[in-house]
């Protein structure tokens, strides 16, 4: 059931991630997917990050972001509507270590708690990833109810400095 459309538009927040294949043109396909859905009202992404794998299976290394989507839709619509784009984009089931085409995970949703065998929100992960973190700070500095996301992108920098992650140079977006 959708929400009223005239009246209320929730926030959630998207991760993007992708190390196979034109994973630029896959970005700018999903954000253009995203931005056609009917109660979709907009989409604006962070910067894209090269980031280097968490995994233990070599790989290239990825492209990633994060999108701030404001939607009419409830949250179990919009997870859906981005499991479809995913299939759209070519996203095959694989182990969450393997590369992949194109990775879109539900971050966050208002300051909604879903705790279901398919959908966990807040993403269960999202607080330990830099690549997820740094992005999602390009967009806002504070999540109701979650805290600062300044303060958690500075302890993860601290703990983890294995992780890499740097602005992608070409910002032709």
């Amino acid at each position: 059931m959708s929400k009223n459309k005239e009246n209320f538009l929730s926030t959630a927040y998207v991760a993007f991630g992708g190390n196979i294949g034109n994973v630029q043109e896959t970005y700018h396909l999903a954000k253009k997917m995203m931005k056609d859905v009917s109660g979709v009202e907009s989409v604006v992404s962070a910067k894209l990050y090269q980031t280097t794998p968490v995994s233990p299976v070599e790989q290239p290394n990825y492209l990633n972001t994060v999108f701030e989507v404001k939607t009419s839709l409830s949250i179990f619509e919009f997870f859906k509507t981005l499991q479809v784009i995913e299939i759209k984009l070519g996203k095959i089931p694989k182990s969450k270590h393997n590369p992949r085409k194109v990775d879109l995970d539900l971050l966050l949703f208002d300051c909604e708690r879903v705790d279901e065998k398919d959908l966990t929100v807040p993403h269960p992960r999202m607080w330990d990833r830099l690549f997820v973190l740094i992005p999602l700070l390009d967009l806002t500095e504070h999540i109701p109810l979650f805290g600062s996301v300044r303060e958690r992108v500075q302890v993860l920098q601290w703990v983890k400095n294995h992780e890499e992650v740097s602005q992608w140079a070409e910002e032709k977006l």
